[in-house]
């Protein structure tokens, strides 16, 4: 007998919202502590979009876990000092360097980020940079998302 469709989604939701979960520490679930996955599962689906931003924005387990503890710690006790754990726990892209001369110069130069250049937009590798660089800064602002509500909004 097939289950009734409502039924069905409500055995699935927390099947998906786990997978969510895991998927979005990338495996760093291990490194935690029991009360801290509790914790950081809480926290994740709190609707509070800098708490799941914070979270999934770790590096892979076996990296700095001892800052990740005490991230879930200082969010979930709601302490200011959340953003600076954050900003310690995850690394800035890395642009890769690419020789580039230019010879048309009075004096021959190297430009190592030249690549960087792309008139089009279309060049992925430079796409795919700024978007890490746009992820990153979108982290490391996180804890400061309701102060650039208001400062858009015009509150202040």
């Amino acid at each position: 007998m097939a289950l009734p469709i409502p039924l069905l989604v409500l055995v699935a939701m927390p099947i998906a919202r786990s997978i969510s979960f895991r998927a979005a520490l990338r495996g760093n679930v291990k490194v935690l502590s029991r009360r801290d996955v509790q914790e950081a599962r809480r926290l994740f689906f709190s609707g509070q979009p800098h708490a799941r931003r914070l979270l999934g924005s770790w590096p892979p387990p076996g990296t700095r876990d001892d800052l990740k503890r005490e991230l879930v710690v200082a969010l979930a006790a709601g302490d200011e000092r959340a953003g600076d754990i954050n900003r310690r726990l995850v690394e800035p892209p890395r642009c890769e360097e690419r020789k580039h001369t230019f010879d048309g110069e009075p004096e021959p130069r190297e430009d190592s980020f030249y690549w960087l250049r792309d008139d089009d937009r279309k060049d992925e590798d430079v796409l795919e940079y700024l978007r890490q660089e746009n992820e990153y800064t979108k982290v490391m602002m996180a804890d400061t998302e309701v102060l650039q509500d208001v400062l858009f909004k015009g509150g202040c």
